[in-house]
């Protein structure tokens, strides 16, 4: 091969591994799988449910309220009326709704 072909090559690999960086983080980010997480801009008071894999309610709690995430991509955060922290994986179906 030529200097010539090994550069393009060269290049084309380059702007290929770009492109994979550029889409990864542009629709793996935090910001863009928050905005589609149930109650992802909800802050006032939330009753949030929790589903079994048959569809029956596991647990039901009132007056929530969204707290700050530590790792916004795999767990949301909740506080209870009494302050307490219910954190909910992203393995489990739950609904997040305004009271």
């Amino acid at each position: 091969m030529s200097i010539k072909a090994k550069i393009i090559m060269f290049l084309v690999l380059i702007l290929m591994i770009i492109g994979l960086v550029v889409y990864f983080s542009y629709f793996f980010n935090a910001p863009r799988k928050d905005a589609v997480l149930p109650g992802a801009g909800m802050r006032g008071n939330l009753t949030v449910t929790v589903f079994g894999n048959d569809g029956k309610i596991i647990k039901r709690w009132t007056g929530m309220k969204r707290a700050a995430a530590r790792d916004a991509a795999t767990t949301n955060l909740f506080t209870t009326r009494e302050g307490k922290s219910v954190q909910i994986g992203p393995a489990v179906w739950f609904i997040a709704e305004e009271e």
